[in-house]
Formats: C-alpha cells, sequence, structure tokens
C-alpha cells in the first residue's frame, strides 16, 4: 500500500479518537484542533519511520503529549489571555476611559499578574479560560480539591486588592 495512502487511512480513521484525546488533555475545542493540525503534519514528516506493524494510536499519542506540553509551555507564556467577556470590557473600556486612567488601570494589571506565581497563573487560566473544573485539575495532579479551591481564592483576593 502507499504509505501516503496508509497514512491518511490510518489518520481518518483514528481521527476522532485523536481529537479526544487531544481535547481531554486541554479542554478547548479550537486549540484541540490547531494540535491535531500540527501533530498530523509532524506524523507526516516522520511517518517513513513509522512501523506499520505496530500500533499507530500509541505513537500517535506519544506525539501529541509532546505537542500538548510544548502547546501549554508557550501559552503560558503569554502575560494576558482574555476570554470574549474580557474583550467586549476592554472594547467599553477603551471608549469610555481617559488615557490617563487607562496607563493607570494597565499598569496595576501588570503589576497584579505579575505578582501570581505561576502555578496560581496557571490555575486561573485553567478554571477561568479553559473553563476546567478546579475538583478535575486536582485530581489529575494528585492534590487534594480543597487545595486548588484555596489557591484560586488567594489569587483571586490578591488580584483584587492589588486592582483597587
Amino acid at each position: 500500500m502507499d504509505r501516503l495512502k496508509e497514512f491518511e487511512d490510518n489518520l481518518k480513521t483514528n481521527r476522532s479518537k485523536l481529537i479526544r484525546f487531544i481535547h481531554k488533555n486541554l479542554s478547548n475545542t479550537s486549540h484541540a484542533e490547531d494540535i491535531l493540525q500540527r501533530v498530523s503534519l509532524t506524523m507526516w514528516k516522520n511517518y517513513e519511520k513509522f512501523d506499520a506493524q505496530t500500533n499507530f494510536l500509541a505513537w500517535a499519542f506519544t506525539i501529541i503529549k509532546f505537542e500538548i506540553s510544548n502547546f501549554k509551555r508557550s501559552f503560558f507564556r503569554c502575560p494576558v489571555i482574555f476570554d470574549s467577556e474580557a474583550y467586549e470590557n476592554s472594547v467599553i473600556f477603551q471608549k469610555t476611559e481617559t488615557d490617563e486612567n487607562k496607563n493607570v488601570v494597565f499598569e496595576k494589571l501588570q503589576i497584579a499578574l505579575n505578582s501570581l506565581d505561576d502555578v496560581s497563573k496557571q490555575l486561573l487560566i485553567s478554571v477561568y479560560i479553559d473553563k476546567q473544573e478546579a475538583k478535575d485539575l486536582a485530581k489529575r495532579d494528585g492534590k487534594s480539591p480543597q487545595t486548588y479551591y484555596n489557591k484560586i481564592n488567594l489569587a483571586k483576593r490578591k488580584l483584587e486588592s492589588i486592582l483597587k
């Protein structure tokens, strides 16, 4: 069988399993689709090394794990991530506030975000941006759900106190 056809068949047959696996690890459909595209390209580039007698899904999942890890590392470097509600609020803010007030708010926001440790930032993003449940994150990480609820509340209070 032609290697390209074999690859396409494997990808087509397993696409739903691959996207579910990615989505389970990211909980964001648009990011999951982006990851699958990147993974597909990586798999095709390395398909000549793939042994057709082995498990395609196992091979694909290994590549996906690395790609998700890379994605999360670069995604969480971004200092500010807006969801649609935050974007709408920022548009209203831009139209109604003076430049001086805007500068003060943005400086406070940057200070507030930079004051959080990386774990707290990542936890807030997972819960409020990616819409993941704190209890699920805690279970995944082998922590108590109450530990994560406390960490979220402390981070929120810290942000609120700095932004006042």
